[in-house]
């Protein structure tokens, strides 16, 4: 793995104080705050991004790359919820050095939070315009006195509706991970997270060529 000195091209972070401090709660949020990238919406639901006029396809979970993203039907990689991500990585330019094959415009990563050795909890209640509403609650602690083996949960929910008539979103987003240290050298991780979006009243770009 390079460190960000070594790696050739530019490399943007957004990280957990940043999401915080701003109030960043979904990807889209995230984008829009980051550097030479540019947020493009289909619809109420459908998001594309672009980078150096390239759209991004490439989406990383951990650094593990996932299937590459067809834009026009999304599987909700512009929806996840940001409460569960430690931090963003934004690595902009041709991705075939780094990432294996890819587009030309960017690789997007995001970093899951990990346990922590000794405990921690909090607790996040917001509201807003248009009614909206959210609640955060993570929890992370060791498992044996040691500390080699510890786990963290995270749920997340939030609804709203919008200035659009007749038109609402709501989600819920729940992690839960555990480690162990095998040996020194050796870490076993294990996580699962589950994100539902429920949106009433969703509009929906028809993209097929007109008839006249």
């Amino acid at each position: 793995m390079l460190t960000p000195k070594e790696t050739p091209q530019s490399v943007s972070v957004i990280t957990r104080k940043h999401m915080d401090d701003f109030g960043l709660n979904n990807v889209d949020d995230v984008m829009r705050h980051t550097p030479g990238i540019t947020v493009s919406a289909f619809d109420t639901e459908r998001s594309n991004y672009y980078a150096r006029g390239f759209s991004i396809n490439n989406f990383q979970y951990d650094g593990i790359p996932s299937t590459a993203r067809n834009v026009a039907y999304s599987a909700g990689n512009t929806l996840s919820d940001m409460a569960i991500y430690d931090r963003v990585e934004v690595l902009k330019g041709a991705t075939g050095l780094l990432t294996g094959a890819g587009s030309l415009g960017a690789t997007i990563n995001l970093v899951r939070k990990k346990p922590t050795r000794e405990f921690a909890a909090s607790v996040e209640a917001g509201a807003g315009s248009w009614g909206r509403r959210r609640l955060v609650a993570d929890v992370s602690t060791p498992i044996n006195e040691a500390g080699t083996v510890r786990g963290r949960v995270v749920a997340a929910g939030q609804n709203s509706d919008s200035f659009t008539d007749h038109y609402s979103r709501d989600t819920r987003n729940a992690y839960a991970i555990v480690e162990a240290d095998l040996t020194p050298h050796t870490l076993l991780s294990l996580g699962v997270d589950y994100m539902e979006t429920r949106a009433d009243g969703a509009s929906v770009a028809d993209r097929r060529p007109s008839r006249r």
